[in-house]
């Protein structure tokens, strides 16, 4: 008899736990079930394409470097700065690779270019929550403007898409005493949208 109620109780606590975690994962949100268009803060407008949306000052330009694929990297600056000023910037670029990610592999590697190939100083670095995505990590980067000397900030965010085939780096330069205003950009970008 005891050994009955010890197993009844046993199953009902597994019954109990596979429903929690099934709870879990329908309601982890999914690019177009959930995770929902970029938020738009007020001075600020929204860019959606490519599989993505975020937020970007409002009158910014949208534009493309030359050379670039037409929807794989986006420029988006003031308008008042020429199309190729280093100055403040918003961007987004998309890569495809054709194997499964590794993120701490990913990761590595942005650091190592942004550190080893650009020379950028790495300030901080922090793992961050975007909705679908299974791995995002937030970088801070300094560097000297080439251009006017000024030190800039770059707020980087690097994005691991759900099927782990494709990569997002979105990011906000601008001098370090302005970068701040350009935190909700990053802080707004969505799988989905």
């Amino acid at each position: 008899m005891k050994a009955d109620v010890a197993g009844r109780i046993a199953a009902c606590a597994l019954t109990v736990i596979v429903g929690l975690a099934l709870t879990g994962c329908a309601s982890s949100p999914t690019p177009g079930s959930g995770a929902g268009p970029a938020p738009v803060p007020e001075g600020f407008q929204r860019f959606t394409e490519s599989g993505v949306s975020f937020a970007y000052p409002a009158g910014w330009r949208i534009g493309r470097p030359p050379g670039q694929a037409a929807t794989s990297v986006v420029r988006i600056t003031p308008p008042a700065d020429p199309p190729d000023a280093a100055e403040s910037l918003v961007g987004f670029a998309q890569f495809e690779v054709s194997s499964s990610v590794d993120p701490e592999e990913s990761f590595g590697a942005h650091v190592s270019e942004e550190t080893g190939v650009y020379g950028r100083d790495l300030v901080d670095q922090g793992d961050v929550d975007v909705p679908g995505a299974p791995a995002a990590r937030r970088f801070e980067l300094e560097y000297d403007s080439p251009e006017g000397g000024a030190r800039m900030r770059k707020l980087d965010l690097v994005v691991v898409g759900p099927d782990r085939r494709t990569l997002y780096n979105f990011y906000a330069r601008a001098p370090v005493g302005q970068a701040a205003e350009l935190e909700p950009a990053l802080e707004s970008f969505r799988l989905g949208g």
